[in-house]
């Protein structure tokens, strides 16, 4: 009986803990940049191709970490689109390359980028700038426009599938809105301090962000509050394009969670974590250091659809998915398609349950 009973225990034990070890093993690869200023990295919707810059200037490298080309010139940002090209980057211009480093297109920006981003396609694209500016621009009329936002956006993301602007600001509010300016849909209030990171998955089914407080926010599309979390020094959010699997990084390494708020895998780099990425079925995530670049393989590693790890907070109790928005109303009427208050998901087994609080499971990244 006792027998039977550890064998039991050890089943569930394996369940709960094999995604975290698997993804714990280590990263398909890592490319070491150099220096200490590696800012941020994308991966292509399909995969092939990750790049990364910083202060070091732009690295370009395909799914099994060769490297494609590099350039030298200083990038605070840099977007990739569904393919391997174009390749678009931010630092004191915008610069876009073809997938063989072929400079063909950018415009001149008399102001920092703080923030870029590219359509899944590849045709549009959006920076904004520490000038309180945006610049919208069309790569197939290879066409720009810069408009004035009364504050800087400290955070871009153009929202697939529609013609919505998600974007993250310097006083700590996330806002959807129209490309080429107009009222906002909603505003969200996030926190007293900047806005960090921004994504968002087709539709704004799912948009996350990341705050200068140390806390994330998941909303959906119609501004709604779904979770929140503390992280220690959060730099980076990612989400899948289904708007199912949310990445997020910081000091302490990564994590992935579910749309519920639920830690799927988590893993601690000692370096901390400086940027991260998903590919659009978030089978895999492009991490960057300080000084180095990584592709962690999440496919496989992730918990089976009812197969619910409880997500916990400080000292390993549940955390509550907030039911309340605090999106401010603003016109013209949000997207079509909004969502019940209160998320679903499916609940977790009671063995699994049980599991979970023997062997009391904390996220890395949370605050303690």
């Amino acid at each position: 009986m006792k027998a039977a009973s550890l064998l039991v225990i050890s089943l569930l034990l394996l369940v709960l803990w094999a995604p975290v070890a698997a993804a714990a093993d280590g990263p398909l690869w890592t490319h070491t940049i150099g220096g200490t200023g590696v800012r941020s990295v994308a991966i292509s919707g399909d995969g092939t191709t990750v790049s990364a810059a910083g202060e070091d200037g732009l690295v370009v490298l395909s799914a099994d970490g060769v490297v494609q080309w590099s350039s030298p010139v200083r990038m605070y940002d840099v977007a990739l689109p569904d393919g391997a090209e174009p390749v678009l980057a931010g630092g004191f211009d915008i610069q876009v390359y073809d997938a063989d480093g072929t400079e063909y297109g950018g415009r001149k920006v008399f102001n920092v980028i703080r923030s870029i981003a590219v359509s899944p396609d590849g045709t549009t694209y959006v920076a904004s700038t520490d000038g309180s500016t945006v610049v919208e621009g069309s790569l197939t009329e290879d066409t720009a426009t810069e408009r004035e936002t009364g504050e800087d956006y400290f955070a871009v993301s153009l929202v697939p599938g529609t013609e919505y602007l998600a974007a993250g600001t310097e006083s700590g509010s996330v806002i959807l809105t129209s490309r080429g300016g107009g009222a906002a849909f909603w505003e969200y209030r996030a926190s007293p301090k900047a806005v960090a990171d921004i994504a968002s998955s087709d539709g704004a089914r799912t948009i996350v962000a990341c705050t200068g407080d140390g806390m994330v926010h998941t909303l959906s599309r119609t501004g709604l509050l779904l979770w929140s979390a503390a992280v220690l020094r959060p730099e980076g959010v990612a989400v899948s394009r289904d708007g199912d699997r949310i990445a997020v990084c910081g000091a302490e390494g990564f994590a992935l969670f579910d749309r519920t708020g639920t830690e799927l895998v988590s893993v601690s780099l000692p370096a901390g974590c400086t940027g991260i990425a998903l590919n659009g079925d978030a089978t895999m995530a492009a991490v960057t250091t300080t000084s180095d670049v990584s592709l962690y393989a999440l496919d496989g590693n992730c918990v089976a659809e009812g197969d619910v790890i409880p997500a916990t907070g400080a000292g390993g109790t549940a955390v509550e998915v907030e039911q309340t928005p605090r999106a401010s109303p603003a016109t013209p009427e949000p997207p079509a398609g909004g969502e019940a208050a209160t998320p679903t998901g499916q609940a977790a087994p009671a063995a699994l349950v049980a599991a979970a609080g023997l062997i009391g499971t904390t996220p890395l990244l949370r605050r303690k």
